[in-house]
């Protein structure tokens, strides 16, 4: 069953996406630098050397699957009891190790992902456990509750963990080796496009500060926002405040001295008045006389056309 699959739903599906979908260098990179397409036409991907690397590649990667679960799974048994070194658990494991591997080295060689990538080889994980419970236990196959078994130990994913890692540390040294002392023009591309990918958002991020954010802001957005438009900028210009008495002015520092010297005569003479007229009384902001006080707050307001 897992044979039969194998190249159908976990492997062949992932690789699809990547051969459609992967664009390593934008469509501007490519029309500016020619000689990329070159590789492809010399067919310098496709040789010897490249066939002898990846079989070596691939017995390093057997070995490793191979004899990593075969030395921690050895005379194994769990704590309940069980033998945990038969061969459909060991099997199972194996099994396990080598999706999570491929997913892992077909997300790496990914570098332009998409929705039909992201489901292609994502999917395949999930179709592993989907197929394997179907297969097993709706079907009746004989591997029926090894995986489970083996994914109830703490064996089984320390296993794994130290599988995945042998397997993905070479590939990813012997990567950023060449990448770092022989780069080929793609690569060359590839780490100027991030660069400019990166210049473009932080200057992105500097217009985007508060203090721009803050300089967009309206006048009259903290203002009577019920009112009509316009009324704010009346308050900011000050048409429709108080008038403030002159006694209150001076204080302030809006008023002379002069007038200070007048104003305090004024309340001396309203003074002697009052002693002489007790029944006189006068009500702030009435007309009688010119013997308005001067406490009294000035009712005037600037006419105000909205």
């Amino acid at each position: 069953m897992f044979i039969s699959v194998y190249n159908l739903f976990y492997t062949s599906l992932p690789v699809l996406a990547l051969g459609v979908f992967e664009q390593d260098v934008s469509d501007k990179n490519s029309l500016e630098y020619p000689k990329l397409y070159t590789p492809g036409l010399t067919n310098a991907l496709f040789n010897t050397t490249e066939f002898i690397r990846s079989v070596l590649h691939g017995i390093f990667s057997s070995l490793v699957l191979f004899l990593i679960p075969y030395g921690t799974y050895k005379d194994g048994v769990s704590p309940e009891g069980y033998v945990l070194s038969d061969h459909m658990l060991l099997g199972s494991v194996v099994a396990t190790i080598l999706i999570l591997d491929n997913t892992a080295q077909i997300a790496l060689d990914t570098s332009y992902w998409t929705v039909f990538n992201h489901i292609m080889v994502w999917g395949s994980v999930v179709t592993y456990f989907v197929l394997d419970y179907f297969y097993n236990y709706v079907i009746g196959g004989p591997y029926v509750g090894s995986l489970t078994q083996a994914m109830k130990e703490p064996t089984f994913w320390f296993t794994t963990l130290i599988s995945v890692l042998m397997l993905m540390v070479p590939v990813l040294a012997f990567r950023f080796y060449f990448v770092d002392v022989y780069p080929s023009l793609s690569d060359k591309v590839r780490l100027k496009q991030r660069m400019a990918q990166i210049r473009s958002r932080q200057s992105t991020d500097v217009l985007r500060t508060p203090s721009a954010r803050r300089a967009r802001r309206s006048l009259r957005s903290g203002y009577a926002f019920a009112h009509q438009e316009g009324f704010g900028r009346l308050i900011t210009s000050g048409k429709i405040m108080r008038k403030l008495p002159q006694d209150f002015a001076f204080p302030l520092g809006l008023g002379s001295s002069k007038k200070q010297h007048s104003i305090n005569h004024q309340d001396s003479l309203n003074h002697t008045n009052n002693h002489k007229h007790p029944q006189q009384v006068h009500l702030p902001g009435s007309s009688n006389g010119g013997d308005a006080s001067p406490r009294a707050p000035c009712q005037d307001l600037d006419t105000i056309n909205l």
